[in-house]
Formats: structure tokens, C-alpha cells, sequence
């Protein structure tokens, strides 16, 4: 594989693959039955640090949204989050939430480097957020074309929903279109959760 090539972290692919038991038995059955056995053995054999080639992760979204439809591939991304605040990213889920009830926009601050951490060569995430705003832009900048497709963007979506698990807010995600035919993005927006 070359060293320019679009890979991802095993350890995000082995999450996304526990975060299908999420959707039941027969939805589970069934997406694994649309991956390539190869694509599954890779996944499963690999070391946790490994980086494996992109496709394996697009061949899994696509797989997941065929069988599950829109809403359900969002589910499936915002589990695979949660599974991963378990295990990859745990160390910083407890020092942010050590600190302080961190609101959606500390917590999505962290995610340009949590992409570098699990992609590379993959483009990047870019905030877009005011002071004192409720909501803030995520910007997907030179993403490969197969992860502007929608299963993908949808299943990401749900992953950014998973961020209001972990704080005292409720909000939403929408999927913004690239206006320029090749930086989509999504809007986050919060308000503080009633008690």
C-alpha cells in the first residue's frame, strides 16, 4: 500500500464491526453477509494500530445503509462513536469530562485531531463556531470522494450525535451539502437539557 493512500485505524474498524450487534441479529447478519469475507478477515486479524485501506471502512457503510436504510446507518455511526469512548478514545473522554460538564462545542473541538488519529490521508475536519453560539459547522475538507458518498456521510452524522450522550445538552445534527461540489459538512446546534 502506498504511503499516500487513504487508510484507517483498524482499532475504529473492529468498533464499527461491534457496533453492528447495535442493529439486531438479522440486520447484523445481513450486512455482514454484503462484505467481502476478505474485508472481514482483514479486519478481524488486524492489530488494533494497524492502518487498513479506506475502502474496507466505505465497503462497511455502504453495506450497513443497503441493509439498514438512512436512519438506522446513523444509529450504527453514533454506536460505533460510543463504542470507541470506551476503548480508543477513552483517555480523553474522562480528562474532558473531569475538567468540567463540557458542552457539545468543547467536545466536538477535539475532533480534527480525533480524525487524524483514526484516518490518514483521509482530508480533514475543520470547526466552524461563534462565541456564545448554540451550534457550529463541521466542514469535511478533501475528503476522498468515497466518504462524501451518503452512507457515509450519514453514518458520520451519527457520530456527532453521540456527542450528546456526554454532556447536559440535547441537540441535532443536520448534513449540509458541499456548496462547492466538494466540502459537505453538518450543523450541530444545542440547547442545555431540562431537568
Amino acid at each position: 500500500m502506498s504511503s499516500s493512500a487513504p487508510v484507517v485505524r483498524a482499532s475504529h474498524l473492529k468498533e464499527d464491526l461491534e457496533a453492528l450487534s447495535k442493529l439486531g441479529p438479522t440486520v447484523e447478519a445481513a450486512v455482514r453477509a454484503r462484505i467481502a469475507p476478505a474485508s472481514l478477515a482483514l479486519v478481524l486479524e488486524a492489530a488494533r494500530s494497524d492502518w487498513l485501506p479506506l475502502a474496507v471502512n466505505v465497503e462497511m457503510a455502504e453495506a450497513v445503509y443497503a441493509e439498514a436504510g438512512a436512519q438506522r446507518v446513523r444509529a450504527w455511526g453514533r454506536e460505533s462513536f460510543l463504542v470507541s469512548l470506551t476503548a480508543f478514545f477513552r483517555p480523553l473522554l474522562q480528562a474532558i469530562t473531569a475538567i468540567f460538564h463540557p458542552s457539545p462545542a468543547a467536545i466536538c473541538r477535539f475532533s480534527p485531531r480525533a480524525w487524524l488519529a483514526l484516518y490518514r490521508n483521509c482530508g480533514s475536519l475543520q470547526i466552524i463556531f461563534e462565541a456564545g453560539a448554540q451550534e457550529l459547522r463541521i466542514a469535511l475538507v478533501d475528503f476522498p470522494e468515497p466518504l462524501r458518498r451518503t452512507p457515509f456521510l450519514t453514518s458520520f452524522a451519527g457520530t456527532f450525535e453521540g456527542v450528546f450522550d456526554h454532556c447536559e445538552y440535547d441537540g441535532k445534527v443536520e448534513m449540509e451539502p458541499a456548496v462547492d461540489g466538494k466540502n459537505p459538512g453538518y450543523v450541530v446546534s444545542w440547547k442545555r437539557r431540562e431537568r
